[in-house]
């Protein structure tokens, strides 16, 4: 009889730790390049970072609880391979870029911290198949806080139902460290559905300050389709600012693969700016 008792005693001590695991990535991303500069008066060439993206360093991680569910974090901040320096202007704000932590399980999964209010920004990425072609525009330079990571965020990311998932995003804006207007609440939701090769997404995501000169609403609906030789894909994004102006914002893209990681792109796109002196 004590024998058994210390057999299923041991069992049960190897058995705790396959019922919490967890796991931590580091990452990043490291682009350095030559950028040379000639205006007619003057020059220059000098060693640069980020030409193509953005040079930055990150951890992510998860602990499983059991019964399905995990806890996340991420932490991710830009860097400045040039001099070493952190890429953030604020020399206080190690992680500029993402900084939160949330659940996940069956329900889906909540994020709480700095980050993006959903991903309606990222439409163009996802359906142009090639590079960020900056489909939050910038109206007068009032534009630039719609598709930044910012403080405060409360976000929700639905599971995937047949294809189908959606985020929805929030913040008040009660920082002065996320934006340049310390009270600009934002909010937003959007959309995925992937069936195959065909790809579809939206969302819509609005802010609004306190004078009233900072209120922005961006929308934009894109799809793909692969056809396996080459996949097409196309976008249309609308940004309003009060006061400012409206910039309507189509595309069209073709990706066709050369094998060994290689692809042939081509982007077309056109910009509308109506209601302001920047057009």
């Amino acid at each position: 009889m004590k024998k058994h008792l210390i057999a299923a005693a041991v069992a049960s001590v190897l058995a705790v730790p396959a019922f919490a695991q967890s796991s931590v990535t580091v990452y990043g991303v490291m682009d350095a390049g030559i950028q040379s500069w000639d205006s007619g008066s003057e020059s220059l060439t000098r060693a640069t970072s980020s030409g193509l993206s953005t040079s930055r360093l990150g951890f992510r991680g998860s602990e499983d609880l059991g019964g399905g569910m995990k806890a996340n974090f991420q932490l991710e901040g830009t860097l400045n391979l040039a001099n070493g320096s952190q890429g953030s202007s604020n020399t206080t704000q190690v992680f500029n870029r993402e900084a939160w932590v949330g659940l996940s399980g069956g329900f889906g999964d909540g994020r709480f911290g700095r980050q993006d209010v959903n991903r309606t920004q990222d439409v163009d990425i996802d359906v142009s198949q090639a590079v960020n072609l900056g489909l939050a525009p910038r109206i007068g330079g009032k534009a630039d806080q719609l598709g930044n990571d910012v403080a405060g965020v409360v976000k929700y990311i639905s599971p995937a139902f047949s294809g189908f998932q959606f985020q929805i995003g929030y913040t008040s804006g009660n920082t002065s460290s996320n934006t340049t207007d310390s009270k600009l609440e934002q909010q937003g939701v959007s959309f995925s559905y992937n069936s195959g090769p065909l790809r579809v997404v939206g969302g819509t995501h609005k802010a609004k300050g306190t004078t009233g000169t900072l209120d922005q609403e961006l929308t934009a609906f894109g799809a793909s389709y692969d056809f396996g030789m080459v996949s097409i894909g196309g976008y249309t994004s609308t940004a309003d600012v009060n006061l400012s102006g409206d910039m309507k914002v189509n595309s069209l893209s073709a990706r066709m693969p050369l094998g060994d990681g290689l692809a042939l792109h081509g982007v077309y796109q056109t910009a509308k700016i109506s209601g302001t002196a920047n057009a």
